[in-house]
């Protein structure tokens, strides 16, 4: 998949679960990027003492369905 943010493009695999039924296709499942994979630094706060954790988790569940004509 690409990810374009901030102007940059940036390509990922991430692991995908596809089930397929007479009517529906589902595809699912879960995966971790870092800031830095993304060419972010971390939001903080106060010199530190307060920031974002480093690992950005994205879950993500698609469904298309057959519609009858």
């Amino acid at each position: 998949v690409s990810i374009q943010m901030l102007g940059r493009t940036i390509e990922q695999t991430f692991p995908a679960s596809i089930s397929i039924t007479e009517d529906s296709v589902l595809v699912q499942g879960e995966y971790q990027l870092t800031h830095a994979d993304l060419g972010l630094e971390p939001f903080s706060l106060l010199g530190g003492a307060m920031a974002v954790g480093a690992e950005i988790d994205f879950t993500y569940r698609l469904r298309a369905n057959v519609v009858a004509q």
